[in-house]
């Protein structure tokens, strides 16, 4: 069962499935393939202030969000530095074994970047990448460094989400109107 949209707080479904009544104005609008695109509509051109009360409990709930994960990633990173350090010599994939659960956002950053290819392909392919920046005429004065870094950027790039994925919906929704009628 997928997600259901915040909107059907102010929208009921009709019998149909097909169309959906605004709670507000009592309006009939089509929701085509389930399509809520003109609902958002509707509600934000229709009704600006709960539209704005709505969006700005949103902003609250999700700005407390945020600076919960924050404050607690900053926690986490405080009792990791916090540790001992371990020897030069030690075993890294053992302390993070016998550590891990004590620093669950950490653990999953440190499997993706000590992380070993099983083949050299993923070595050719950052040596190919490598190469594509050197040979490029607007970048052949980087230096070292700054190429390292950028080569940890693009391969570590599809391994990271930067940010929840957009579901954009493109339906057409035409209003109906039965006191017209």
């Amino acid at each position: 069962m997928g997600k259901t949209s915040d909107i059907w707080k102010y929208f009921s479904k009709s019998n149909s499935e097909n169309s959906a009544k605004c709670l507000i104005c009592d309006k009939n609008l089509a929701c085509n393939k389930g399509s809520t695109k003109g609902l958002w509509d509707h509600f934000k051109s229709m009704h600006e202030k709960e539209y704005c009360q709505f969006m700005n409990q949103e902003e609250v709930i999700m700005n407390q969000i945020e600076s919960d994960l924050t404050s607690k990633i900053e926690v986490e990173l405080a009792q990791y530095k916090a540790e001992k350090r371990i020897d030069i010599d030690g075993d890294i994939f053992l302390w993070w074994r016998q550590n891990g659960c004590k620093f669950n956002t950490l653990t999953r950053i440190a499997q993706m970047l000590h992380c070993i290819p099983s083949t050299s392909v993923s070595s050719e392919r950052l040596f190919s990448k490598a190469g594509i920046i050197y040979s490029n005429d607007l970048r052949n004065r980087l230096s070292g460094k700054m190429v390292q870094k950028i080569l940890i950027i693009k391969g570590n790039l599809n391994k990271v989400e930067l940010a929840p994925l957009i579901d954009n919906e493109e339906e057409d929704v035409e209003e109906i109107d039965s006191d017209d009628e």
